[in-house]
């Protein structure tokens, strides 16, 4: 789940709606129910990058990457309340809290991003939820400083699901609706506790690997400048051994692969 942060526009925002997961486990004998992700291995033409997974319990505690940089998340009363990112000199560059209405959903989730340069200032941006008595969700985002975030920013959205799936995000101020596809097995992310509320928060970063209780098969931005579409092997247990990603941006193709591993 690590997140860059890199807020290039509402293209980006929406692709965050789905993304690619997958993954290589070839020693999975665990029941469904308890099977959780230990080990990525992303390929792109970056390069590859190794992330581990470490919990208490079904809590994901950290995540270590091999680019010395790792995530570390904490928990207030059963529920996910923060994540803080270290890079690989140890300096804190992004902080992550989420809040809960009295159901236990998700209620706002504020991300601060820390200077990385001398001069620089922190920049912070709040999601606010609202569930609607349809189903739907209705999205807000606000930007600001450490003290108050009252700016409107990009996102206006309403996010409708069907069975656990984000399966589109209608923007408002974009004017356009992003669709998704899914398979029906299982995520790699499935029985990670307050998996949907990350799936929520994680609409506004530029990568997300998680977006329902199944995996994503197709992507289009809603106007087909941006899409992906993503085909998987599975294990026995109907959790994704490895993924293949094919990414087009307004033209220009690009191609990822992952494998997961599994406790």
């Amino acid at each position: 789940m690590k997140k860059v942060f890199a807020m290039a526009a509402i293209a980006l925002f929406m692709m965050t709606s789905c993304s690619d997961d997958s993954s290589s486990s070839n020693n999975n004998n665990n029941n469904s129910d308890t099977v959780l992700l230990k080990k990525t291995i992303e390929t792109s033409q970056e390069g590859t990058l190794t992330t581990t997974f470490t919990y208490d319990g079904n809590k994901l505690m950290r995540e270590d990457y091999s680019d010395g940089g790792y995530l570390e998340y904490s928990y207030t009363n059963g529920h996910l309340a923060d994540m803080k990112y270290y890079d690989a000199g140890n300096l804190l560059t992004d902080k992550d809290i989420f809040t809960y209405n009295s159901n236990g959903k998700l209620a706002t989730y504020v991300e601060y991003h820390y200077p990385l340069e001398e001069g620089d200032e922190i920049w912070v941006e709040k999601s606010v939820y609202t569930y609607n008595p349809d189903g739907t969700i209705s999205f807000k985002s606000f930007q600001g400083d450490e003290v108050s975030q009252t700016e409107p920013w990009y996102a206006d959205a309403t996010i409708n699901l069907v069975n656990g799936n984000i399966i589109s995000l209608m923007s408002t101020n974009a004017g356009q609706t992003t669709i998704c596809t899914y398979d029906t097995k299982n995520s790699p992310y499935k029985n990670t506790v307050d998996f949907d509320a990350m799936a929520l928060a994680f609409l506004n970063s530029d990568q997300m690997t998680e977006s329902g209780i199944n995996n994503v098969l197709t992507f289009d931005l809603g106007n087909g400048d941006v899409t992906e579409s993503i085909t998987y092997t599975y294990n026995s247990d109907n959790y994704p051994v490895t993924s293949d990603k094919t990414t087009s941006y307004f033209g220009a193709e690009s191609h990822t692969n992952i494998q997961y591993f599994y406790e």
